[in-house]
């Protein structure tokens, strides 16, 4: 699935304290 993808990558972005 392509949200799987997306998915993971927003969390990995929410992770990064920035």
């Amino acid at each position: 699935m392509v949200n799987a993808g997306l998915i993971e990558i927003i969390l990995r972005e929410q992770d990064d304290p920035g």
